[in-house]
């Protein structure tokens, strides 16, 4: 154990708060962000692997759940509830770290087209009373498995007189949580239509007059309903290259289908 770290198992009592408090807060996710009728991105966030030498209780699940409620709190994405995703791990013999083909295996099972997953790197409380906790993050599609966010956040926070140890780490993983969310949401929510496309692995959507379009930025392509809205799984993920003042040309990075120009493109992260 790192010097200065100290650790305090729960007392019945907190656990039990705990437990109520994260029931709360995973057991139903908004489907739907704040404007009425917008369909999201639905994403799944495992539980993250701990290669710290910190002794908390489910350290790597509870930087998962930390994650998960910054997320859901910023309703930019449809968030799959938690236990939907452990119930699948449970049934496949899986625990973190998870290999890309198996996250895009549960991803698929339990409704996502994103799958987050992560590691715990350090969490210790130094001799000033400071929760200290480090994450690495990263976020695949389940089109090409390719990380499309890969990244890393520290939290911090100040242990109060006769608090036990894991609730201070557990503020620390919530700042940390916080982070990674602002990270992974770092670019402008845009639902546009495909405009055409130059064989196999050229795309090229309709301009945004906001200026929402930036190279560097990945989109999830779906086929679309009668409503307008995605449907079904993704198509493709594409990548824009270059933005003109009528269309921004974008390449395929990965598709399982050919694309139309009856699609529409998500973004989902650069």
């Amino acid at each position: 154990m790192p010097q200065g770290t100290e650790w305090q198992p729960y007392s019945a009592e907190a656990a039990k708060v705990r437990i109520i408090a994260l029931a709360a807060m995973l057991a139903v996710v908004p489907c739907w962000g704040a404007d009425d009728g917008a369909w999201q991105v639905p994403v799944a966030v495992f539980d993250f692997n701990n290669l710290c030498t910190y002794r908390g209780h489910m350290l790597g699940r509870r930087a998962a759940d930390a994650l998960h409620v910054a997320l859901a709190d910023a309703q930019r994405w449809r968030l799959v509830p938690r236990r939907d995703i452990r119930l699948q791990c449970r049934k496949l013999s899986l625990k973190p770290p998870f290999a890309v083909g198996y996250l895009q295996q549960v991803a698929h099972l339990v409704g996502a087209h994103l799958a987050i997953s992560g590691t715990v790197t350090d969490c210790r409380l130094d001799a000033e009373g400071w929760a200290v906790v480090a994450l690495s993050t990263e976020m695949i599609d389940i089109v090409s498995g390719e990380a499309a966010a890969s990244f890393a956040v520290t939290g911090r926070a100040r242990r109060r007189a006769g608090q036990p140890a894991d609730i201070t780490v557990d503020h620390a993983l919530a700042q940390a949580g916080a982070q990674a969310a602002e990270k992974l949401l770092d670019f402008a929510a845009l639902y546009i239509s495909v405009q055409g496309r130059s064989g196999r692995d050229v795309v090229f959507l309709k301009s945004d007059a906001n200026g929402r379009l930036v190279p560097g930025l990945r989109l999830l392509v779906y086929r679309t309903g009668a409503d307008g809205h995605p449907v079904g799984e993704p198509v493709a993920l594409i990548r824009v290259e270059n933005v003109g003042p009528r269309h921004a040309e974008c390449r395929v990075v990965a598709a399982t289908d050919i694309i139309t120009v009856k699609d529409v493109a998500v973004a989902v992260g650069r």
